[in-house]
């Protein structure tokens, strides 16, 4: 988002003011005590008071990807200055309607395929983040190798087209540098853990079939 900002826009033209933290946990933010189960909730409320505090009360929009997504809809649904938001991550479960694909695109044909591809094949990681994050914090926290090839391979495998090295590495080495490579998962324990054996013997079911 920002690199569309900077390519139609210049310091002196900039008809917005952009305000872009870092969630609690994540490169430039600290991490949050350990003793404390901050939630996604918790975050969208934080980010509406360091608005506030920044002066825009009474409006302002959110954007938001992947856990910022999470956040921001949570800021539109939770908080009355939030007036809008934009989202480039908003998954949503198949109607049970839609039974005929012949009349998408061709481009929207395409998407439903990487979908039904990463559901398959790409959702590992996130289980990994949400059921043993101490583990895999670890081992990402002890080896920058092990880091870049975690967060290059989502570069790699989610664009379009794939991003210029020197972009993967300055992502790669913000996280290393910050030290957040652990606590920057915390947050997918709200989102993906498995809560009771029921729930584990469903989702196996739904891979199994999928899978045949």
């Amino acid at each position: 988002m920002l690199e569309l900002f900077r390519q139609k826009y210049t310091p002196e033209t900039l008809p917005y003011h952009l305000v872009v933290p870092s969630l609690p946990g994540f490169t430039l933010s600290g991490t949050p005590s350990v003793s404390h189960d901050i939630s996604q909730k918790d975050v969208a409320r934080i980010m509406d008071n360091l608005m506030k505090r920044l002066g825009f009360g009474e409006a302002y929009v959110a954007q938001g990807g992947d856990v910022g997504s999470r956040v921001a809809r949570m800021l539109a649904v939770d908080h009355d200055a939030c007036k809008a938001v934009h989202l480039n991550f908003c998954p949503i479960s198949r109607p049970t309607s839609a039974v005929n694909d012949s009349a998408l695109s061709e481009i929207e044909q395409e998407g439903l395929e990487r979908w039904e591809s990463w559901k398959a094949t790409g959702t590992a990681y996130a289980l990994e983040h949400a059921t043993k994050p101490g583990t895999i914090g670890f081992v990402l926290s002890s080896s920058p190798l092990a880091l870049l090839s975690w967060i290059g391979e989502k570069f790699l495998d989610w664009t379009d087209t794939p991003l210029p090295l020197h972009t993967i590495l300055e992502a790669s080495s913000l996280y290393w540098l910050s030290k957040c490579a652990h606590s920057s998962l915390w947050s997918y324990r709200h989102v993906w853990v498995i809560r009771s054996f029921r729930q584990y013997a469903i989702l196996q079911a739904l891979l199994t079939s999928h899978l045949r």
